[in-house]
């Protein structure tokens, strides 16, 4: 990347709509206990400046306030050039 740190990492899809509502509180588990405190200790390092979550739901993003710390969170809309019900 040619730099010494990075401005911010996103966890990426950990919601119903991408994993099932079967897979859900495994997932969520496992973005705690592995890439949240992967990002975490990167962030207290000073490599990367803020981490955050980009997810499809809401709730997810209550779920996620309430067990970390995040700069940002990323609610993502259903909407592309080929998906519009949204409209």
């Amino acid at each position: 990347l040619g730099t010494d740190r990075i401005d911010l990492l996103l966890i990426h899809d950990v919601d119903v709509w991408t994993h099932g509502k079967d897979a859900i509180e495994d997932r969520f588990r496992e973005a705690m206990s592995g890439a949240y405190v992967a990002l975490d200790k990167l962030r207290s390092e000073g490599v990367v400046a803020g981490i955050g979550i980009g997810v499809n739901e809401a709730e997810m993003c209550v779920r996620f306030a309430q067990a970390g710390s995040f700069e940002v969170m990323l609610l993502a809309g259903r909407y592309s050039l080929l998906e519009q019900p949204a409209l």
